[in-house]
């Protein structure tokens, strides 16, 4: 165990390790801060915009939601908000998360395009578009990292028929991103917001 003089508690060796690992990017001049401190479960601090839960009972980090205060984990490296707090974000942020997210899937389908798109984050980000106001931008934003620009398809498929089937899995997104929007504004209304 390492002896905290900042935290003034016992934090395991392999916590401290990787929440080293993890700010390494921010570099020698990284500023941390206490936000909540339970020494008999965990620490929450926080460096810049990120929010780490140190598990005092086992070697472990967990990097939670952006907003402050909130106790949830954030929905993955590239949607840095929880569910909770995804509507919050301004249409910029939204945005840009789409694209990275979009990206990262496209990158883990490895090509095989019904691997892309149809999930819970693209829905959430969706949801949380239509409620900012941004649900044209961050659709088009997501189907493009997701998939392809549609202007480049002809140049990045080798034939014909994957060009053509890469626009029906397109189409076919668009078409569940769009009910995903149509059934979020009903709900907006329905809740009178």
């Amino acid at each position: 165990m390492f002896e905290s003089r900042l935290l003034g508690t016992l934090v395991p060796y392999g916590t401290v390790m990787e929440l080293t690992g993890i700010l390494t990017q921010a570099g020698p001049s990284a500023l941390i801060t206490l936000e909540r401190l339970d020494p008999a479960e965990d620490i929450v601090v926080s460096c810049g915009e990120r929010r780490f839960r140190l598990v005092i009972t086992q070697d472990m980090v967990v990097e939670l939601c952006q907003t402050s205060q909130c106790s949830h984990s954030m929905m993955n490296w590239a949607i840095t908000r929880c569910s909770d707090h995804l509507g919050d974000c301004t249409p910029e942020l939204l945005d840009a998360m789409a694209g990275e997210w979009g990206y990262a899937t496209h990158d883990e389908a490895q090509g095989d395009i019904s691997r892309y798109g149809s999930d819970l984050e693209s829905a959430l980000l969706i949801r949380a578009a239509v409620a900012q106001g941004a649900y044209a931008q961050v659709s088009r934003t997501l189907l493009h990292a997701c998939f392809e620009d549609p202007d480049v398809i002809d140049e990045v498929c080798w034939s014909e028929t994957d060009a053509t089937a890469m626009r029906e899995s397109i189409e076919r997104d668009r078409l569940r991103l769009e009910g995903v929007a149509r059934r979020t504004v009903a709900a907006l209304r329905a809740a009178g917001t």
